[in-house]
């Protein structure tokens, strides 16, 4: 018996000692492949480290009205074309009744590239690139009053990941601090931060320290809509409408404010759903109906922008 476990023990010696050369060999022979400089191996593409793909924002780029020298429409055919010979990446394409485009490109890279091909293509359509928009977010039930300054300077102090990203020069900004409606001893942040900080947050579980707890982080997407001419994106100071439309009735006679219909209900409509024609949709709210479609239709697209490409939501 003993004899058998001293030759168990010395082949399971042999037979370790094999696999720990055959390991070392394979270290040597990998060692070596990365210091060749004539072994095949294809370099890291510069696009690749520089050009990931945003987390949060699409890269946006606005035209004028798609038309080529002579004056005639460029038709869609000619823009898929550019797009699929130059190996532009475009999430989402808008063409507007008016003849203008709306471009979501995957990334800043693609946006450059796409802008430069349109002005070598057809010159004499003007191109704006979208700003960058910052992630809004809550931060909710905080359990003191602090200062924009002081609450700040505590989530920086105790979010030590969030600091190193501000201190970056990441965008850090508290818009605003408030207390619950539901609960007034407890109070909620409103914050805009970069996308690299609102990700620190996301990948702590969405929570963020503050003094003595852990308070939740919610996203915000709030809606422009003009008082004037009830359109979506832009408020009544930067409004270009020539005549007024009602939120009422949808009258273009009057303002909201001086609406004859005000109280009757049954003449209630809506400009935005109005133009929009959602099937199957009564038409019977305002323009400021928080259950309006089209005021939906617009959030779910700041959300679109939004979303985290690598997740799934």
């Amino acid at each position: 018996k003993q004899w058998y476990q001293r030759r168990v023990a010395i082949t399971a010696g042999e037979e370790m000692k094999s696999l720990l050369n055959q390991v070392i060999n394979n270290t040597k022979e990998n060692a070596s492949k990365a210091t060749d400089p004539d072994h095949n191996t294809k370099p890291c593409s510069k696009s690749h480290v520089e050009e990931k793909p945003n987390a949060w924002n699409r890269s946006i780029l606005y035209t004028d009205v798609l038309k080529n020298k002579n004056g005639s429409n460029i038709k869609q055919a000619e823009v898929d074309t550019l797009l699929i010979d130059n190996a532009i990446l475009v999430d989402r394409t808008h063409f507007k009744e008016d003849g203008s485009a709306v471009f979501e490109c995957s990334s800043k890279h693609d946006r450059e590239v796409l802008k430069n091909k349109l002005a070598q293509n057809f010159p004499d359509v003007a191109t704006k690139e979208a700003a960058d928009l910052f992630p809004t977010i809550s931060v909710s039930f905080i359990t003191c009053k602090y200062s924009a300054d002081d609450l700040k300077d505590i989530i920086l102090k105790q979010n030590t990941q969030i600091k190193t990203q501000a201190d970056s020069g990441e965008h850090f900004k508290i818009l605003d601090i408030r207390s619950h409606k539901a609960n007034e001893k407890r109070f909620q942040a409103v914050i805009r931060v970069s996308d690299k900080i609102r990700n620190v947050m996301r990948n702590n579980r969405d929570r963020v320290y503050v003094g003595n707890s852990s308070c939740p982080v919610f996203d915000r997407f709030h809606i422009q809509r003009c008082n004037i001419c009830q359109r979506f994106n832009h408020y009544h100071k930067n409004c270009k409408a020539d005549s007024p439309t009602c939120g009422y009735c949808a009258q273009h006679d009057h303002e909201s404010t001086g609406c004859p219909n005000k109280e009757n209900t049954q003449l209630r409509c809506c400009a935005n759903c109005k133009d929009n024609k959602f099937n199957g949709v009564k038409n019977t709210h305002t323009a400021f109906d928080p259950e309006c479609p089209s005021y939906k239709s617009a959030k779910d697209r700041l959300k679109h922008r939004f979303t985290p490409k690598n997740t799934k939501n």
